[in-house]
């Protein structure tokens, strides 16, 4: 497994200095002013010149990716890396709780619903659209016994 998570993390490479910036700031986003940003949700972010990735949550809230084996082990390929948001107004975004180290993408051998195991709690996927707006990989989803689904305590939904 370790060595299939380094051969993987090699291909993943991260700008650190944006050759243009991807994204103008939005009007509520002014200088030093920190809050939720909702209408970024699904997007990666990072603060140019530095190595730490966030994903902006559905409230708007941006929230660590612990780097590489998270990114490994919830998202697609550095592919998704292409559309990130590269910009000093990243900082401007709320700050969410981290996702955990280890967290997981899981399912139940009884049940399609897929979970995001963070946080000591299962937090549903709501579909296919959600997996795909935020770069899930579904191929990286754990099967577990229904037991072990049931037996964890349910967070918000994953939207």
């Amino acid at each position: 497994m370790a060595a299939i998570a380094f051969a993987q993390v090699k291909f993943i490479k991260l700008p650190l200095e944006a050759v243009e910036a991807p994204l103008a700031p939005t009007p509520a986003m002014k200088p030093a002013e920190v809050s939720r940003h909702p209408e970024l949700s699904g997007r990666f972010a990072r603060i140019p010149g530095r190595q730490a990735l966030f994903i902006i949550d559905r409230q708007g809230y941006r929230r660590l990716i612990p780097f590489p084996l998270t990114f490994i082990h919830l998202f697609k390929d550095a592919c998704a890396l292409q559309d990130v948001l590269l910009t000093t107004y990243v900082g401007n975004i709320a700050e969410g709780p981290s996702l955990d180290d280890g967290a997981v993408l899981m399912r139940g051998s009884c049940s399609e619903c897929i979970y995001l195991l963070d946080q000591g709690c299962k937090r549903l996927i709501t579909g296919q659209r959600i997996m795909e707006k935020y770069g899930f990989n579904e191929t990286a989803v754990v099967v577990v016994r229904q037991a072990i689904i049931d037996a964890v305590p349910t967070g918000e939904v994953w939207e």
